[in-house]
């Protein structure tokens, strides 16, 4: 099903002015750095990014800053305190590490594919949107992502624990592609995979096992949706084919970790474990894809919806939203201006837009999915927010909900 044409007036209500900065490490913006650009900013302003390499940076209020053609940054970015009820966005800047911390507004993060750890602490509302870790190799393996007591959401990434250095420290294991601690992780269509552990030929050295895909430590909770096209995934194990058999191997990592008050809630993706090689003859084993500790496990049934787009979010650009949920729900499209988090009881997926328009996708036909095309208003300026999420109704009359999806005019 697809619905092409919709009126922007009627869509939402008008944009607040606001100023906007241009950052240029080359002299030809206002500012020469970011932080400059920041400490000069008030809640609401936007932050253009020319193309360059800066220094670490803070963001502490409600700011969108957007990066034109990959601007880097030499070190972290740190968004950190940011206050109710206040939004900051960061788009399309590379730094080589993201920490977030103490926030109490929403945070969005979006278009960002170099970076080698992210940690999430005490924030009540981020969301993570098109999030890359490449594969990279340290003496001190660390989680790709990291959260303690946060409540986060997390679309379209690709999460991965570092992998451990060859002949460093003895049986050095890979990095987890993800640790929560005591918060809440929503996770859609996403790669979460645990690094490789260490290697060597060295005579007497233990290679390292691989890390987790997940682990869902102590009072966390977890939702995983999308199709097994997706994956948790354990990592490699390390080897020393210099001994010519494999007692001093590693072994792979467990794709879920469930820890005792753990739950995890799991729709259509795939839990992995690489084989494994041990013993004097080096015999295959499987790997373990899930071990369950003492936490809740639950499948679903059908599994839960999830919402993505494509397209180019810039004025008069065309934006394509794509449902999957199961056929014979009854489906609409909510839309709104402003970040928002509404639990609500006997639904498990908060409300996240506040409806400034819903749109009816009808009743989703055999395959389950639906489309909509929307038109980004040529008036919209950088920095413009549009935040959607799906609600299904299913044929018993349970509501299921999808993750938001936070659009962002470039």
């Amino acid at each position: 099903m697809s619905i092409t044409r919709i009126a922007a007036a009627a869509l939402l209500a008008s944009v607040a002015q606001a100023s906007t900065w241009t950052v240029d490490a080359g002299g030809g913006g206002q500012f020469g750095d970011i932080q400059s650009a920041i400490l000069a900013s008030q809640p609401g302003d936007v932050v253009l990014v020319q193309p360059g390499n800066y220094a670490p940076f803070t963001l502490d209020r409600g700011l969108t800053i957007i990066g034109y053609g990959t601007p880097i940054v030499v070190g972290p970015i740190t968004i950190a305190g940011l206050p109710t009820p206040e939004t900051a966005a960061l788009v399309g800047i590379e730094p080589t590490e993201l920490r977030i911390r103490l926030c109490r507004g929403a945070v969005i993060v979006q278009d960002l594919h170099q970076l080698t750890s992210i940690t999430v602490e005490r924030c009540r509302d981020v969301r993570l949107t098109s999030i890359g870790i490449p594969p990279h190799s340290t003496a001190t393996p660390t989680a790709g992502l990291r959260m303690q007591l946060a409540r986060l959401e997390v679309a379209d990434c690709d999460l991965r624990g570092a992998d451990a250095a060859p002949c460093t420290s003895y049986q050095l294991d890979g990095g987890n592609g993800v640790t929560c601690g005591q918060g809440r992780l929503h996770s859609t269509r996403s790669m979460l995979r645990g690094g490789r552990g260490s290697s060597c030929s060295q005579q007497g050295y233990y290679a390292g096992d691989g890390g987790i895909g997940l682990h869902a430590d102590f009072n966390s909770q977890v939702i995983l949706a999308g199709d097994p096209s997706f994956r948790v995934e354990g990592g490699a194990q390390g080897t020393n084919p210099g001994t010519g058999n494999c007692f001093q191997y590693g072994f792979s990592g467990v794709g879920l970790l469930m820890e005792t008050s753990s739950a995890v809630r799991k729709s259509g993706v795939l839990l992995d474990s690489p084989l494994f090689q041990f013993g004097q003859f080096c015999s295959p084993y499987p790997g373990t894809p899930l071990q369950n500790l003492g936490g809740a496990y639950t499948l679903p049934t059908p599994d839960d919806p999830s919402l993505t787009s494509s397209g180019s979010v810039v004025p008069g650009g065309l934006v394509q939203f794509l449902l999957e949920g199961s056929s014979g729900a009854s489906a609409v499209l909510a839309f709104g201006r402003t970040a928002i988090l509404v639990p609500e009881p006997g639904i498990v997926i908060e409300r996240l837009t506040p409806n400034t328009r819903v749109v009816s996708l009808g009743t989703l036909p055999a395959g389950g999915t639906a489309t909509f095309d929307w038109h980004v208003p040529a008036s919209w300026s950088p920095g413009t927010m549009l935040f959607a999420q799906a609600e299904l109704t299913l044929p018993g009359g349970e509501i299921r909900r999808t993750n938001s999806v936070p659009l962002i005019v470039r």
